[in-house]
């Protein structure tokens, strides 16, 4: 006979609720790949595909981008320059619109 489950896992229930969908076999290799590289979780992908990534996670992200970029604007030449710090420029209104809605 199954036991009930305790008041602390209907509260864990409650709060976490489980979802249950299907991927294709492409849409599930693109998923592994991306967990494999870093310690990313399934609810991480999800946060930021919705827009719902932590600050914490938000400002790593840009400080990485910002990081990047500058090591690239050192590294090309006098006529690259600006469309680094184009694409720079349109990294940051991106940013932007995405924190309006």
């Amino acid at each position: 006979k199954r036991r009930a489950p305790s008041p602390s896992r209907l509260r864990y229930d409650a709060k976490n609720p489980v979802i249950s969908l299907r991927l294709t076999a492409g849409l599930r290799a693109v998923l592994d790949d991306l967990r494999s590289k870093g310690d990313v979780s399934i609810a991480d992908i999800f946060r930021a595909g919705l827009g719902l990534m932590s600050p914490p996670i938000k400002e790593a992200y840009n400080n990485g981008v910002g990081f990047a970029l500058a090591e690239v604007y050192l590294l090309v030449c006098w006529d690259c320059e600006d469309a680094v710090m184009r694409f720079y420029n349109h990294h940051l209104e991106n940013e932007g619109s995405l924190n309006r809605g």
